[in-house]
């Protein structure tokens, strides 16, 4: 349950929780709790952990001082890679332009405590705009947060750009203490297994769909607009698939682009394709239906984003963002992300609830340096 905003703690007690949330305790990876329960506020921050408790911490509140829409600092645990947390950002202003030769532009994040002002920390380049805080200084980074105060972000020359608010960063380790202890001493279940995608390959133009299929389609998305059925094949040869599967554009009432999935086999018959929601399903979506669906048949990836209408305790709408593949038998979660509206929360952030390994068939193209993200923000696809 959200948790609402704390008022700064004491010395020794911010001392006490950042301790503890560097030294946080491998746990299970298990199946994830309700978002509404892994998703919490503190302060400046919202904490939200997935399904193997792999727990990120964002600053969502705006600078004292620089941008309207300030730089994102997050502190990401995941139980597997040690105790220590990991430190990214992602900045606000843009890279200085490197002309003539120059070097990389430089960034370095300061700890201003009430007493005093420490060295500055040089920040690594992953992206343009991405950073990260060397593994050697993440320790003395969180030591320095001990007394309180602000994150200075400065450039090349010593120059503030920008400060950040660390209000509740010590209430927001703690959540992740908490989370990482709830399953401690519980039965560990085994860790989701990785998801190998399969392409699949277009029958052949030949291949109509069974009146059964029509059927469902006219059921399903009213009566036909001319929207073309495309046929993939699920098991068997080109000629003679076991199973087909049929794909057709289904708009929801309200204008938003859908599609249909129908499975067709070798009698003619027609089914739904199932979808794993974990929680149940969502109201507005039926079986085989998937919102704002974006289907890449060749890699065998399905991604859909699914969302309420706004609600009115937050101005924000429940935004649920899912990621499938095709394992040659069904299309399996690879990954889940969800909005804090869904857990009534004002604060804009698609957390990442699930997540699992996956492999995709090899393609000529490589990834570009700049499809790197902080594990905060949105994958690179």
């Amino acid at each position: 349950m959200l948790r609402p905003a704390n008022r700064p703690d004491p010395v020794a007690r911010r001392r006490r929780n950042l301790a503890a949330a560097i030294g946080l305790a491998v746990t299970a990876c298990g199946v994830a709790p309700s978002f509404a329960q892994s998703a919490s506020e503190a302060g400046a921050w919202v904490v939200a952990c997935d399904n193997a408790d792999r727990c990120a911490s964002l600053n969502v509140r705006a600078a004292t001082t620089g941008p309207a829409e300030p730089s994102r600092v997050c502190f990401y645990r995941d139980p597997s890679q040690g105790e220590a947390p990991t430190i990214h950002l992602t900045l606000a202003d843009p890279v200085a332009a490197r002309a003539n030769g120059a070097t990389r532009a430089s960034r370095f994040l300061r700890i201003a405590g009430p007493a005093q002002t420490t060295r500055p920390f040089p920040l690594v380049e992953r992206a343009a705009q991405r950073w990260e805080v060397p593994a050697a200084f993440v320790p003395a980074v969180i030591s320095e947060l001990l007394d309180g105060g602000e994150a200075e972000l400065l450039d090349a020359g010593g120059r503030v750009l920008e400060r950040l608010a660390m209000e509740g960063i010590d209430e927001a380790l703690r959540m992740v203490e908490e989370t990482t202890a709830r399953s401690a001493g519980t039965d560990r279940p085994a860790a989701p297994e990785s998801v190998v995608t399969a392409p699949l390959p277009r029958v052949g133009a030949a291949t109509m769909p069974s009146p059964a299929v029509l059927d469902l389609r006219r059921a399903t998305c009213g009566a036909a607009r001319g929207d073309p059925l495309v046929g993939y094949r699920l098991i068997g040869d080109a000629s003679s698939p076991d199973r087909t599967l049929w794909v057709t554009a289904c708009a929801a009432a309200d204008g938003r682009p859908r599609a249909l999935f129908v499975v067709e086999t070798r009698d003619g018959s027609a089914t739904a394709m199932d979808f794993d929601r974990r929680d149940g399903g969502d109201p507005a979506s039926g079986a085989g239906l998937v919102d704002f669906p974006e289907f890449e048949p060749g890699r065998g990836l399905l991604r859909e984003t699914w969302h309420a209408p706004a609600r009115a305790a937050t101005g924000g709408a429940c935004i649920v963002e899912r990621l499938r593949g095709w394992t040659g038998r069904s299309f399996e979660l690879i990954q889940e992300r969800r909005s804090f509206a869904c857990a009534d929360s004002r604060a804009f952030w698609l957390a990442i609830t699930y997540q699992r390994p996956h492999a995709t068939p090899a393609t000529h193209a490589f990834p570009a340096a700049a499809a790197f993200a902080t594990p905060c923000e949105r994958t690179s696809r």
